[in-house]
């Protein structure tokens, strides 16, 4: 791609004379007709301008305003809890009472800031969800807690289902910082039993970040 943004001065300074020329504002020699002489070459030169600023502009990538990270609700199992049971696109709690996993956040900006959670799925009975975000420093040391939603479960008439978008302010270290620590999220199924009347499914994760 070219542009053809050109300026050309026409300008040209003829230079007085000592004893020669008298100096006077009118006339064809004068000042007022040399600086009118400059003022039309500014004036075209800032047109110029704007012509590349606005060529630039054609072809510069758009800032996205939000960053959306659609998360596929795999769980990582730990020791310490039972596992979530994944089919067809969703983790589900199923056969405990109370299971646990983890999903690293790989996929987050290196810089930047966390501005809202979105966390969708379905609870029956009892069941209900837990949502946390944590980062953790890579010299080792306790992670930080990011966010966290507690009792997550369906709204009246909702048929079960639940859609809830938690935001980070207020909850510190909404500076994404890749250089220093790893994020991951850390999701709790509850219930009083294992029972299908008692169950949580967890499909869609959405993680929203500011340039």
């Amino acid at each position: 791609m070219t542009f053809n943004i050109q300026f050309k001065r026409t300008f040209a300074h003829k230079p007085w004379v000592d004893t020669v020329d008298r100096v006077a504002a009118g006339g064809d020699n004068g000042f007022n007709v040399r600086f009118q002489a400059l003022e039309a070459d500014l004036d075209t030169l800032t047109a110029r301008i704007n012509d590349i600023n606005d060529a630039l502009n054609t072809i510069a990538p758009a800032v996205q305003q939000t960053i959306t990270l659609n998360i596929n609700p795999v769980m990582n199992a730990i020791s310490t809890s039972p596992p979530w049971t994944y089919a067809s696109g969703e983790s589900r709690k199923g056969g405990a009472p109370q299971v646990r996993g983890i999903i690293p956040l790989a996929a987050l900006p290196a810089r930047g800031t966390l501005f809202s959670a979105r966390v969708t799925g379905l609870a029956t009975g009892t069941g209900y969800l837990t949502f946390e975000v944590y980062r953790k420093p890579f010299n080792g040391a306790a992670p930080d807690l990011v966010l966290q939603q507690d009792q997550i479960k369906a709204a009246a008439g909702a048929n079960n289902r639940f859609d809830v978008i938690v935001l980070f302010a207020g909850f510190g270290f909404q500076n994404i910082d890749t250089d220093n620590f790893t994020y991951y999220l850390d999701i709790t199924g509850h219930a009083t039993d294992a029972s299908a009347a008692n169950d949580v499914y967890v499909s869609g994760i959405q993680i929203n970040c500011k340039p």
